[in-house]
């Protein structure tokens, strides 16, 4: 049996709140790159930290960020400290934005190219959007996107 399903319609960015999961563990020295360096996105723009039973103080970094930064919607949740894949599913149940995104705590994606990856997703084109990180050790490449374009298969 197939199931084919509609293309998802397009939005407007004013139209949506966006939030910024980031799972992390003992990454406490790029809490100040990830919030310095977060885009404003949608309508609004929320910064998850789930912190994986850190060591280093990476949940105090965040805390003190939360103090210093109060016009920036910023939380700290405790990851589960099973997998990196139960601590973003932590940050998906604390999320209350319209457009989950997932950022690695290693801050391995450049945070400015963010946009682009919910513009391709807003444009309708598709609902699922994956960067590929090593696409940008390529030489005299850019950083690609992937817009895996949704046709119900």
């Amino acid at each position: 049996m197939t199931v084919k399903l509609p293309k998802p319609a397009p939005r407007k960015e004013e139209e949506v709140a966006v939030s910024m999961i980031i799972p992390c563990r003992n990454e406490r020295y790029n809490v100040l790159p990830a919030v310095e360096r977060m885009p404003h996105m949608g309508r609004h723009t929320e910064i998850i930290f789930c912190d994986d039973k850190s060591t280093d103080g990476t949940g105090a970094e965040v805390e003190r960020f939360i103090r210093l930064h109060p016009e920036r919607d910023i939380r700290l949740v405790e990851g589960p400290a099973v997998c990196k894949a139960d601590n973003a599913c932590t940050g998906f149940r604390a999320a209350r934005g319209d457009v989950l995104m997932v950022l690695d705590g290693d801050l391995a994606v450049m945070l400015e190219e963010l946009p682009y990856f919910l513009k391709g997703l807003l444009s309708g084109t598709g609902e699922f959007i994956n960067g590929n990180r090593l696409a940008a050790s390529l030489p005299n490449s850019k950083i690609r996107h992937e817009i895996h374009e949704y046709d119900g298969k």
